[in-house]
C-alpha cells in the first residue's frame, strides 16, 4: 500500500472563514446609496469621520469626509463592519452632468486612496474596479 502524503493537498474550503474581506479599500455605488467596504471603513473610523460631502468635477467624483456637520453634508451610518450613506440626490446629479455613470443600469465599485491631506478622496469615475449590471425583473 502507497502513503499518501496529505500536506501537498490545497484546501478548497473556506476555512472556517466565510466571505473573504477584501484587503484594500473599496467604495460601491448604487442609485441611492454608498457603501465604503471593512477595509475602508476601518481608516475612516481610525480618523473619527462622521460626514461626507460629494463634489463633481471632469469625471471625477471628490468625497470630502468630514468630523463635523455642514451644510450639504451626509451622514456616515455604520452597517455590518461597512459605513454607508445616501447617495440618491447625487446620484440624480451625476446622471445629469456625466455619461461616465449610469446608476440605473450598474453598480460600481471603486478602490479607494486617500488624498495626502488626510480627509480627501477622488475617485475616476470612467476607471471603476467592478462594475455589475443590476437584474431587473424575474
Amino acid at each position: 500500500m502507497t502513503s499518501i502524503d496529505y500536506g501537498k493537498f490545497i484546501s478548497l474550503g473556506s476555512n472556517g472563514l466565510g466571505r473573504r474581506r477584501t484587503p484594500f479599500p473599496l467604495v460601491s455605488i448604487s442609485s441611492n446609496i454608498m457603501t465604503f467596504n471593512a477595509a475602508a471603513s476601518d481608516v475612516i473610523n481610525d480618523k473619527a469621520f462622521k460626514y461626507v460631502t460629494y463634489k463633481y468635477y471632469q469625471n471625477q467624483l471628490l468625497l470630502d469626509l468630514q468630523k463635523s456637520k455642514s451644510d450639504g453634508c451626509y451622514r456616515l451610518y455604520k452597517h455590518s463592519g461597512s459605513l454607508q450613506s445616501s447617495f440618491r440626490a447625487a446620484s440624480t446629479q451625476l446622471k445629469e452632468n456625466t455619461d461616465s455613470i449610469d446608476t440605473d443600469l450598474y453598480n460600481y465599485q471603486y478602490k479607494l486612496l486617500l488624498e495626502p491631506d488626510g480627509h480627501h478622496i477622488v475617485i475616476d469615475l470612467a476607471q471603476p474596479y467592478i462594475k455589475k449590471a443590476i437584474k431587473r425583473g424575474r
